[in-house]
């Protein structure tokens, strides 16, 4: 009888042991399924913030029509030195290389450069009459040219 009691005691330790490895294994799945949550949550946490650095770097790149607007404003400044320190320097070239800082590579061919001249024109202090003057006289021959000259001098 003894054999019998310490067989089953052994019974029943093992099916203690073998039931707390199995709530052990069913607490290690649970542990293992939590854990696979918190690595989801953290990769949609890490793509919300890939997200919202992609949306800030855009926001810091200037747009085309703010590069435009800086060209502009440095035509118009270039202008104004221009011809206040009546420069010697070809101003053709000094435009040109403001274009290519600006990522412009043919600034003829943008009205910036021509609104720009306009409103340094004006800030240098030259009259309205002497523009027309200075437009009648020149080479360009071009009326849209002329037209956007003047539209800087007004904006």
């Amino acid at each position: 009888m003894k054999s019998n009691l310490t067989f089953f005691t052994l019974g029943i330790l093992l099916c203690f042991v073998q039931c707390g490895t199995a709530s052990q294994s069913l607490n290690s799945i649970s542990t293992a399924s939590q854990s696979l949550n918190s690595i989801s949550n953290a990769s949609q946490s890490v793509s919300s913030i890939s997200q919202s650095l992609a949306s800030i770097s855009g926001s810091l790149t200037p747009s085309a029509a703010k590069t435009q607007e800086l060209f502009e404003t440095d035509v118009a400044s270039l202008t104004q030195l221009y011809v206040q320190q009546k420069s010697n320097v070809s101003f053709a070239e000094e435009i040109q290389e403001l274009a290519l800082s600006h990522g412009i590579t043919m600034w003829e061919m943008n009205s910036g450069s021509y609104t720009g001249i306009g409103r340094g024109l004006r800030k240098a202090g030259m009259s309205e009459s002497r523009i027309n003057t200075f437009l009648e006289q020149s080479k360009l021959k071009n009326s849209r040219i002329e037209e956007l000259i003047r539209l800087g001098y007004h904006s």
